[in-house]
């Protein structure tokens, strides 16, 4: 048994739905931890979209797709349930890490919040993690307080949305994940950004007449996820080759032809 702990990072907005009915101004919601109730991508949304990657790929094999993520059950009802076969990898949830946010200078920073950072230094460690990894984990874990700090370039005070923030250094911990613009919030202002998502208006035609017209929330490009995967075989690998046939892209969620849910998968460790 292998645990693997992967990034997505979002390059398309994405909207993995919720499916369930609302009467606000909002017709759809994104996906939300009932916990947290911060955006988050279910078990089954990572599942079932890196099979329709494996499936369609010309790279990956039947008997791979079958060890990954089991049997066809439609198929396997037609042929008879004694030939089902459960798959051999276990998909977690896909937890928020970091959002994107305007600021008075830069194009943006990635925003991360320290309990986050805390439940994943959390996560990595039931599995064994990398120490030097951990060790820059915590140094952004530990940055507790009701101040916003950034890492980049020292511009003095700046604001991120309507967030005051002081710099904390030139170069964040953990570079690799969050890259040159990170922006530390204290937990509620984060918690506030993430529950306040974008939203796009959708319009239905039917030979170019407006039919209907609805609000749809979305996360943002260049969000960050992470999620571990469990390999209950000898063949901890396959994943990963699938993964590399497709240059590490996957598209989770809908809306896949205006270009919605096209993900970067990193391996973490």
């Amino acid at each position: 048994m292998k645990t693997q702990f992967y990034t997505l990072r979002a390059l398309t907005p994405l909207h993995a739905g919720a499916g369930d009915a609302n009467f606000g101004i909002i017709d759809k919601h994104v996906q939300r931890d009932s916990l947290t109730e911060l955006p988050t991508i279910f078990a089954s949304s990572v599942k079932g979209s890196l099979r329709q990657l494996c499936t369609t790929s010309t790279g990956v094999s039947d008997d791979a797709v079958t060890t990954i993520f089991g049997s066809d059950n439609a198929k396997g009802s037609e042929a008879g349930s004694d030939t089902l076969q459960q798959g051999r990898y276990v998909f977690y949830q896909a937890k928020l890490l970091a959002l994107p946010i305007r600021s008075s200078h830069e194009l943006y920073y990635l925003a991360v919040t320290p309990p986050l950072i805390s439940e994943l230094i959390e996560d990595l460690e039931l599995h064994g993690a990398d120490s030097a990894l951990l060790d820059d984990l915590k140094k952004l874990a530990e940055m507790t307080g009701n101040e916003a700090r950034y890492f980049s370039k020292n511009h003095g005070k700046i604001h991120l949305e309507d967030i005051s923030a002081t710099h904390a250094g030139d170069t964040a911990p953990a570079h690799a994940i969050f890259g040159d613009r990170l922006a530390v919030l204290p937990v509620d202002a984060f918690a506030r950004l993430a529950k306040e998502l974008p939203t796009v208006a959708r319009n239905s035609l039917n030979n170019g007449i407006s039919e209907n017209l609805w609000y749809e929330e979305i996360v943002p490009r260049e969000a960050r996820f992470y999620l571990p995967v469990t390999a209950m075989t000898e063949d901890s690998e396959l994943l990963n080759g699938a993964l590399a046939n497709a240059n590490n892209l996957v598209q989770i969620g809908g809306n896949a032809t205006v270009g919605f849910g096209l993900c970067q998968w990193e391996k973490l460790q």
